[in-house]
C-alpha cells in the first residue's frame, strides 16, 4: 500500500492516526463526495448480472439566493465582527447570499457514526464528504477518520432517515437545520422503518418532533459514539449555510408545526429571559424588567412546543439577550419587532438578523454587559421608544 501525501493543513500526527486507522479499524478512513461513492456502486458500466444497489441521487431542487440587508444599532453603536488574524471579518454585515441546493441521497449498506451524523460506505470505508462537517477543521481532516476503533455497529434492517447535523444537540442547529431535514425527507417518512435523530427520550427534541408527527416508535436516538449500519439510508446536504438561513429554511419549519398559522388571543409583549440559562445570563434582568411595562419575561424552555409557537406567533415585540431561544422568531407574524441584545464584548453573529429579515419582522440590536447594571434607565428608554415608535 502506498502512503498518500499529507494534504494541506494536515498535522503529520493525523496522518499518521489515519494510516494506523486504516489497517487497524473497519470504520472509515478517508472521503469522497457522495455522487463519486455511489458511481462507483452503479458504474455505466457495471454488468447486468450482479447484486442490486439503490445507492444514488433520490431527490435534487435548486435553492434561492438570500437577502441580508444591514441590521440597526438602537444606541449607534459599532458592529462588533469576529475577526481573522489578516484582518477579514468572519461574517458580512450586509449582501445577498448564494443558494444552496437540496438534495436527498440514497445509499444502501450504510453506516452512521457519531450523533453529527457522518455517513459512510461500509464496502469502501470512504465517508461521505458532504457529512464530515466541522467548525474549526476543513473536512478531510475531521478526527474520526483517523480514530483507532469504534463500537460495534447496530444493524437496523428496512429504510432509514437521518435527520442528524453538526451540533444538533442544542436547539439553535436543532431547529434551523434538522426540522429542514425533516421536511426535505417527509414524502419517504411513512416508508420509513427508522429515524436517526439526537437527544433522548424526554428530551427537547423529543417534545419537539412529536410535535412535528413523527412516529415515536421509529425514532433511533443516537447518542455518544454511537455507530449503526443501515440496510438503506437517506440523508441530505447540509440546508444551510453557516448563518445563512433561507426563505426556504423558514417555510420548512413553519410547514413543519401548522398550527403557528392560527394562534388566538391578544398581541404579546414579551423578553425571554435566560435566567435558567449556564452561560450568558443577565444579572440585572429583574431590575431592567422592572422599567420595561407591558413586557412580560417567558422561559421558553418551560413551555412545550405548542406553547411557544403560540406565544412567539402571538408576539408584536419580543426582547432578547442573544441565545438559541430567538430562533423561534421563524414563527412570528410579519411587523413584529425584535431587539437583541448582545454581550458587550463578545462578536456580534448575524443569524436573528437575517432570520429577522426573511421573516418581514422589524430588528434592532444593543450591545451591554450582562454582569454588572449600567445606565438600565437609558437601556431602557431605547428598547421603549423603539418597541411603541408607531412612525
Amino acid at each position: 500500500m502506498i502512503t498518500p501525501p499529507i494534504p494541506p493543513g494536515w498535522s503529520l500526527s493525523h496522518h499518521a492516526r489515519r494510516m494506523l486507522c486504516a489497517f487497524r479499524s473497519q470504520g472509515p478512513w478517508r472521503s469522497a463526495s457522495f455522487d463519486s461513492i455511489a458511481e462507483d456502486r452503479n458504474p455505466p458500466s457495471t454488468p447486468i448480472h450482479r447484486p442490486e444497489d439503490f445507492s444514488g441521487l433520490l431527490h435534487e431542487e435548486s435553492g434561492e439566493p438570500s437577502i441580508y440587508p444591514q441590521s440597526t444599532s438602537l444606541d449607534r453603536q459599532a458592529h462588533l465582527s469576529e475577526t481573522f488574524a489578516d484582518g477579514r471579518n468572519r461574517y458580512r454585515e450586509s449582501g445577498i447570499s448564494p443558494s444552496t441546493p437540496r438534495r436527498v441521497m440514497s445509499l444502501t449498506e450504510a453506516g452512521v457514526i457519531t450523533p453529527d451524523g457522518i455517513v459512510y460506505c461500509r464496502r469502501t470505508r470512504r465517508a461521505v464528504a458532504e457529512t464530515l462537517r466541522q467548525w474549526l477543521q476543513p473536512p478531510g481532516a475531521h478526527t474520526l477518520l483517523g480514530a483507532s476503533g469504534y463500537p460495534p455497529a447496530r444493524r437496523l434492517q428496512g429504510l432509514s432517515l437521518s435527520l442528524l447535523t453538526l451540533s444538533g444537540s442544542g436547539f439553535y442547529h436543532f431547529l434551523l437545520e434538522s426540522i429542514p431535514r425533516l421536511q426535505l425527507l417527509r414524502p419517504w417518512l411513512k416508508k420509513a422503518d427508522h429515524v436517526l435523530c439526537v437527544g433522548g427520550h424526554g428530551s427537547f427534541q423529543h417534545r419537539w418532533l412529536i410535535h412535528a408527527g413523527l412516529d415515536e416508535e421509529k425514532i433511533v436516538w443516537m447518542e455518544n459514539l454511537c455507530h449503526v449500519e443501515c440496510e438503506q439510508l437517506l440523508f441530505t446536504n447540509s440546508l444551510m449555510r453557516d448563518q445563512c438561513p433561507s426563505s426556504w429554511t423558514l417555510a420548512s419549519i413553519r410547514s413543519a408545526f401548522p398550527s403557528h398559522e392560527a394562534s388566538p388571543g391578544p398581541p404579546l409583549r414579551i423578553w425571554i429571559s435566560r435566567q435558567d440559562a449556564l452561560i450568558r445570563r443577565l444579572e440585572w434582568e429583574d431590575d431592567l424588567m422592572e422599567l420595561l411595562p407591558g413586557i412580560k419575561s417567558v422561559a421558553l424552555a418551560r413551555l412545550s412546543p405548542r406553547e411557544q409557537i403560540e406565544l412567539l406567533n402571538r408576539a408584536e415585540v419580543i426582547v432578547s439577550p442573544h441565545g438559541a431561544g430567538l430562533a423561534n422568531i421563524v414563527f412570528a407574524r410579519p411587523g413584529a419587532r425584535v431587539i437583541e441584545i448582545h454581550p458587550e464584548a463578545r462578536p456580534q453573529q448575524p443569524i436573528y438578523a437575517r432570520l429577522a429579515a426573511l421573516g418581514q419582522l422589524d430588528y434592532a440590536w444593543l450591545r451591554v454587559n450582562y454582569n454588572r447594571p449600567e445606565n438600565l434607565p437609558h437601556l431602557a428608554k431605547l428598547i421603549n421608544d423603539f418597541t411603541h415608535d408607531t412612525s
